[in-house]
């Protein structure tokens, strides 16, 4: 697979570029390592498109978690309280 376009979310491609090359260099690695021909599996059901084979997003993703993580790459959420205005 490989990156086609970017889109710089208040020029955060821009900034991982500069100051993070090694991070850049990982994230690269990754797109490339992964096959996208392997992901060809969603069978579509709907009426115009019936039994085409689609991309799956859900083997997609599992892929790329699957080699971020060989990088040492970990999910990480954060918890955010909701306030309510009185």
């Amino acid at each position: 697979m490989k990156i086609a376009q970017y889109y710089s979310h208040l020029n955060g491609w821009e900034h991982i570029r500069v100051h993070k090359t090694a991070m850049w260099a990982q994230i690269e690695q990754v797109v490339g390592s992964v096959d996208a021909s392997q992901c060809l599996t969603k069978v579509s059901k709907e009426r115009r498109t019936h039994g085409t084979v689609f991309f799956s997003p859900i083997e997609m993703n599992k892929r790329f978690k699957t080699e971020l993580s060989t990088h040492g790459w970990k999910e990480r959420r954060t918890s955010r309280q909701r306030y309510r205005l009185s």
